[in-house]
């Protein structure tokens, strides 16, 4: 479905504008962005009626790897600071429970934080909020 040279270039861009946008991104976002992922499909994962995220991707578990690599690759050539995040489910409109999601297929705990870590610009971050503030007091 990609080419590595085509990830190379696009990976980077899309991981910048969200960054820009809102202070972090995260692979689902990124997902989203490569039309991996729908945001159809993604509220079925959350509301927990798909076993794990990888069997909603319209590309290869190996395409997936790579995807993955070149976020980690980008956020430390730009010095973002990971941090992981615990997805759960939507709740359980009977039950009201809630339950950790699965990225993975075979539920292996490095790629389920590969998955779930967000990647934060943390001067980005300060500076949203310090205009976030201004905005609002003015």
């Amino acid at each position: 479905m990609f080419e590595i040279c085509d990830l190379n270039d696009r990976i980077p861009t899309i991981m910048d504008a969200y960054i820009q946008e809102k202070g972090f991104v995260t692979p689902v976002d990124v997902l989203l962005e490569l039309d991996v992922l729908s945001h159809r499909v993604l509220r079925s994962w959350r509301r927990g009626s798909v076993p794990y995220l990888e069997k909603l991707c319209t590309c290869s578990l190996v395409e997936l790897s790579g995807i993955l690599r070149e976020m980690r690759n980008h956020a430390g050539n730009r010095r973002l600071t990971p941090s992981w995040s615990c997805y759960k489910s939507d709740r359980d409109p009977q039950t009201g429970s809630r339950h950790m999601l699965r990225f993975s297929k075979n539920n292996i705990p490095r790629l389920e934080q590969q998955y779930a870590t967000h990647y934060l610009d943390r001067n980005r971050l300060r500076e949203l909020k310090a205009s976030a503030v201004t905005c609002c007091h003015s």
